[in-house]
């Protein structure tokens, strides 16, 4: 048989009895991890987020064009009996629904839709500022083939979508 003799090592900590638990430096290593991991998420959707508000002010411009188009080629009288061309006219923070030609800023019936910061209209190119269509054929009135484009751009993310319109009022780009 074996005779030899087993040693020993003291526990060098003997008031800290073998335990299961964590230690100070694992528990700060998690918690690190666990923090970068949320920071991340977080900065990503705030980006999804800002990216979100402009595809929906971009769907809610492009249709408020399309409707304003349409009202000139279906000749609506908005109830006052005379047929109106409409228009759409943009400026930096806001853009206006307006009826007749040209735009007139104190005429009661403008409907002005606010954007909010951090969105902006930028380097808008169309003649006025305004993109009249005529009324019964919808084409844009005073339509200038080099002068036809805004941007709508948001400022914290450097995100924008250039339009493009062309003489019959169609968006022929967003990019």
């Amino acid at each position: 048989m074996n005779n030899k003799k087993k040693f020993l090592i003291p526990n060098p900590y003997p008031l800290v009895p073998n335990s299961s638990g964590f230690s100070l430096i694992e528990l700060t290593v998690v918690m690190a991890f666990f923090m970068s991991i949320f920071a991340i998420a977080t900065l990503s959707l705030t980006r999804t987020q800002q990216s979100a508000t402009v595809n929906s002010k971009l769907d809610q411009v492009t249709s408020d064009i399309q409707n304003q188009q349409l009202k000139a080629m279906n000749l609506d009288t908005e109830g006052q009996g005379i047929n109106y061309p409409y228009g759409i006219r943009f400026e930096e923070s806001r853009y206006i629904l307006f009826r007749g030609s040209p735009f007139n800023s104190n005429d009661p019936s403008n409907f002005a839709v606010n954007i909010d910061a951090p969105l902006s209209f930028a380097n808008i190119t169309i003649p006025n500022s305004s993109i009249i269509f005529d009324k019964g054929t919808g084409e844009v009135i005073g339509f200038s083939p080099t002068n036809n484009t805004f941007i709508l751009k948001n400022s914290v993310t450097n995100d924008q979508k250039k339009f493009t319109i062309n003489r019959i009022g169609v968006i022929t780009s967003i990019n």
